[in-house]
């Protein structure tokens, strides 16, 4: 049984060395400066539904030195203040202010909600920003690894990775 299974092993394909993923390094451009506040709540009401109400009086002011944690349970309302605060919920009462100078870029836990996993890469660059050339996403996306056929396949035949 022992010579049969090392018999076994011996006829194997052996398969070349893994590969490691390429290293991504994260180049953030600083930006411009721009006169506080960037973004604001004043007695801000949120939530989803009228009457439901999940944070209620919020005060928050954001400038270029601010740096925030939101921690805490499941439906404590992180997500629903991120997104009233960046103009994504409306609120209920109160106000909210952005300047007209701020673009906002956000990565969100299910970033998968906010893509059509039918198109590939390329094409949802070119949706977004129709003005660049295909070339340039390319190149881009061949940074993070994506290269070739992959970055023209449709999404969903790609790992969430």
């Amino acid at each position: 049984m022992v010579q049969s299974r090392v018999k076994a092993i011996q006829r194997i394909d052996l398969i070349a060395d893994v590969i490691t993923d390429p290293e991504v390094v994260f180049m953030f451009p600083n930006p411009e400066k721009i006169s506080p506040p960037l973004m604001r709540l004043d007695e801000a009401v949120l939530g989803y539904n009228k009457g439901t109400d999940i944070l209620k009086k919020v005060n928050l002011s954001v400038d270029l030195e601010t740096r925030i944690a939101l921690v805490g349970p499941n439906g404590a309302g992180k997500s629903t203040l991120v997104k009233s605060l960046q103009g994504e919920l409306e609120l209920f009462d109160g106000y909210r202010f952005i300047h007209n100078r701020l673009r906002i870029g956000v990565f969100t836990q299910h970033h998968m909600d906010s893509l059509d996993l039918k198109m590939s890469a390329v094409e949802q660059m070119a949706v977004r920003y129709e003005d660049v050339p295909t070339e340039k996403f390319r190149s881009h996306l061949g940074a993070f690894g994506i290269s070739g056929t992959m970055a023209l396949r449709p999404m969903y035949l790609l790992s969430g990775g």
